[in-house]
């Protein structure tokens, strides 16, 4: 395998299991029960990759809304997702071969609780492609102290800890703006995936995933593996670097 990383860390919605295109009905049809009004574009800007919590908090401070209690309404939101969620969930298309294919050590980051990810993985059928100890949660403690969400580092920087490997050694895949950006402030590699269903223009959005700092963007599982093995993003930034450096425009 390569000699530039040492663990892969994959998150889930969207990447392992087909699942965020439900969420793009989800949240407007929950968030209706408590007069709130969004759309699937705005599920797509603001909460993809994000903790549900966080999501709920924003939302109703953002619209000036009395905000419940969390507890309440955060086990009212998974009882709600819990019913629908089980039909629309799938493994993403080849994912359980390019998984097992990858020989280095590797990890689930998600911006998900525990018992969410654990549901979805087990209605996609994928909960077998990671050791337990080696998938992380937004309702893991770091430091003492509760996550961070996306775009934060905190779960790329608490995986890697945890697997006592440097951040720079480690490479993330990720569909969302959100998760890019807290892989790149995390010092890591990041690989955009745009194969989900609830990304319709693939080419668009991952010119998005670019601009946020992604080092390539894949659309198929199959073109996971030998990215790993032989990194073009990072071909493509050192001829970039190169080149600068030629025309004498880096400052050292």
């Amino acid at each position: 395998m390569s000699q530039n990383f040492e663990l892969v860390i994959f998150d889930n919605d969207g990447v392992l299991v087909n699942s965020e295109h439900a969420y793009l009905d989800f949240w407007p049809d929950f968030l209706k029960d408590y007069d709130i009004e969004i759309d699937a574009t705005y599920v797509e800007e603001n909460f993809m990759g994000t903790k549900s919590i966080e999501n709920i908090k924003k939302v109703f401070a953002e619209f000036a809304k009395p905000l419940p209690d969390l507890d309440v309404i955060h086990g009212q939101y998974n009882d709600a997702l819990e019913a629908k969620m089980p039909a629309f969930v799938t493994a993403m298309p080849g994912v359980k071969e390019a998984v097992s294919s990858i020989t280095l050590p590797k990890c689930v980051a998600s911006s998900a609780s525990k018992r969410s990810l654990g549901n979805k993985q087990k209605w996609a059928g994928v909960q077998d492609l990671f050791e337990d100890d080696q998938k992380f949660t937004s309702d893991m403690e770091m430091d003492g102290k509760p996550i961070n969400g996306k775009p934060a580092p905190d779960i790329f920087i608490l995986a890697a800890r945890e697997n006592g490997i440097e951040p720079e050694k480690c490479v993330v895949i990720e569909d969302s703006i959100f998760g890019v950006q807290a892989a790149k402030a995390a010092g890591m590699y990041a690989i955009g995936f745009v194969g989900g269903e609830h990304i319709e223009d693939k080419d668009a959005f991952a010119e998005k995933l670019k601009a946020v700092g992604a080092d390539v963007v894949i659309e198929h599982m199959d073109e996971l593996t030998r990215e790993i093995e032989m990194p073009t993003g990072l071909d493509e930034r050192r001829l970039y670097e190169r080149c600068l450096d030629e025309s004498g425009e880096i400052e050292r």
